[in-house]
C-alpha cells in the first residue's frame, strides 16, 4: 500500500503499512486471532527486501536506507518479538535501535511517532538498552505527555501538518484516527500553509492580528471582566498536572487569571502561564465573549 491506496515505488510500496500491519497481527494472535500465514510471510519478504545492512528498515524495498526509519524498525521489531517470528530479524532492529539512537526524533513527518514505536522496539527486541534510551530522550517525552498524562504527537522536518499533497481525505482519516484514540475525543492541530509560518510572520499575518486585537465596537475591559464573572464552574489544571480546583473565571488580568472556588467563595489569582494548555484556551475565550 502506498499514498492514495495504490502501491506505490515501483511495487515496494510503504513498509510502514506493513510493519503496522504485522504489530497489529502479532496481537491479534495473542487474543486468537487467526493470522493469514501467506499473507504474514508475503508482507515480511517485503520488510526483508527493505531493511538495510545494519538492521534498520527502510522506506520501501525500492527505497532502501536508514533515514527516517525508528518507527518503522521499532515497530517491526516489537511485532516480530510479540509473534516470535524471526528473532535475528528483530535483534539487528533492536540493536540498529540503539547504534542509531540519536535519530529517534526522525520519523519522517511525526517524530513522536519515531519515539513511540522507536521504545517499543528497543523494549521488546533490546530491553537491556531501554534505561540509558529513557534517559536519553526524557525531555521529549515531556514534550508528548499532555497535562492530563496522554500521549500526544508532535511534528518535525517542517512537514508538521502533515503531507498536504494528499488531498483532503486521507487528511480527514488519519485525524479522525487521531480524535478516536484521544482519551477525551479531542485534538488540538497548529501549523500554516505559508513558508516560515513557524518562525516569521508574514505581513498578512501580522496585519491579521492586528485587526484580531482592536477591541470591537462597544466593548471595553470591563464589559469583558463582567462576562468572563458570568461563567460556570469547572475543573482548573495547573500545567504541570498535579492541582486541580473547581472554579469559576472573573476575569484576566495582566497575564493573571483570577478565579473564585466553589468550595469557599475565595479569590485565587494564578499566572496564565500555570494553567494548562486547554484551560488557557478557556480563560481566552471566555475573557473576551
Amino acid at each position: 500500500m502506498g499514498h492514495h491506496y495504490e502501491i506505490t515505488y515501483g511495487g515496494g510500496g510503504l513498509t510502514i503499512v506493513n510493519t503496522h500491519a504485522h504489530l497489529a497481527w502479532g496481537l491479534a494472535d495473542k487474543c486468537g486471532g487467526r493470522i493469514d500465514a501467506a499473507a504474514w510471510n508475503r508482507s515480511l519478504g517485503e520488510i526483508a527486501k527493505a531493511m538495510t545492512s545494519n538492521g534498520a528498515v527502510g522506506y520501501s524495498s525500492g527505497a532502501r536506507g536508514d533515514n527516517d526509519a525508528p518507527a518503522r524498525t521499532g515497530g517491526m521489531a516489537a511485532a516480530l518479538v510479540i509473534s516470535g517470528q524471526r528473532p535475528d530479524l528483530a535483534a539487528a532492529m533492536g540493536r540498529w535501535l540503539i547504534l542509531k539512537n540519536n535519530r529517534m526524533r526522525h520519523a519522517h513527518t511525526n517524530c513522536a511517532m519515531g519515539l513511540f514505536f522507536g521504545t517499543a522496539g528497543i523494549k521488546q527486541a533490546n530491553p537491556r538498552q531501554l534505561p540509558s534510551h529513557l534517559q536519553n530522550w526524557l525531555p521529549y517525552f515531556e514534550l508528548c505527555r499532555s497535562a492530563h498524562g496522554a500521549a500526544s504527537y508532535f511534528g518535525s522536518k517542517r512537514n508538521f501538518g502533515g503531507d498536504e499533497y494528499l488531498g483532503l481525505a486521507p487528511l480527514a482519516n488519519a485525524t479522525i484516527a487521531l480524535m478516536l484514540a484521544s482519551a477525551e475525543d479531542k485534538l488540538f492541530l497548529f501549523g500554516g500553509k505559508t513558508k516560515g509560518w513557524l518562525t516569521k510572520a508574514s505581513p498578512s499575518d501580522l496585519a491579521d492580528a492586528a485587526a484580531k486585537s482592536k477591541p470591537r465596537p462597544g466593548t471595553s475591559k470591563s464589559d469583558a471582566t463582567a462576562a468572563a464573572g458570568t461563567a460556570p464552574y469547572r475543573t482548573w489544571t495547573s500545567a504541570d498536572g498535579q492541582y486541580r480546583v473547581v472554579a469559576k473565571l472573573v476575569k484576566l488580568e495582566d497575564k493573571t487569571v483570577h478565579l473564585e472556588r466553589k468550595d469557599d467563595g475565595e479569590i485565587v489569582a494564578v499566572p496564565l502561564a500555570k494553567l494548562s494548555a486547554d484551560d488557557r484556551l478557556v480563560v481566552r475565550s471566555q475573557a473576551h465573549d
